[in-house]
């Protein structure tokens, strides 16, 4: 085979490799994606314990959804913080098929949410579907999943 026409096809293959390398990463960025993270439609965060919140989000769900919802205010950094993380995955567990509650969890360094004062992490209140308080009960006991639990179960029964 005469030298151009390698060169001619490793420059086809070359130009082919980046084209479609492109073009995945195009699918990603547009959410087009073939993966398994997405089941019948919702994406695989969404079927979590614990419901991820935004500033986007956080009047649709705790204000409009209906239901009791238990939300922990918390910045990544805080030690704090990373110590209850699997606490409040646990309580996510246990009220998963609760259909009146929903155990939350909002970056409160990176969303800052109108009337909500937080004056430290983690800040955990507990917003009643009947809308009581408006800017939430604070959570003031123990960071024990029986505590929480007590807590929660108090203002829901």
């Amino acid at each position: 085979m005469p030298p151009t026409t390698t060169l001619t096809l490793l420059f086809a293959a070359l130009v082919f490799a980046v084209v479609s390398t492109l073009s995945s990463e195009a699918h990603a960025v547009s959410g087009e994606s073939n993966s398994t993270e997405w089941v019948e439609g919702v994406p695989e965060e969404e079927k979590e314990a614990v419901k991820v919140l935004t500033v986007e989000n956080f009047d649709e769900v705790v204000r409009k959804s209906g239901k009791h919802v238990f939300v922990d205010f918390y910045a990544p950094w805080c030690g704090h913080c990373k110590r209850l993380v699997p606490i409040w995955e646990e309580l996510g567990e246990k009220y998963k098929d609760n259909g009146n509650v929903i155990i939350a969890k909002i970056d409160a360094d990176a969303n800052k949410v109108p009337g909500q004062q937080i004056d430290g992490y983690p800040t955990i209140k507990l917003f009643l579907a009947s809308g009581g308080k408006k800017e939430g009960i604070d959570y003031n006991g123990e960071r024990t999943l029986e505590d929480l639990s007590e807590f929660l179960d108090s203002y829901i029964h």
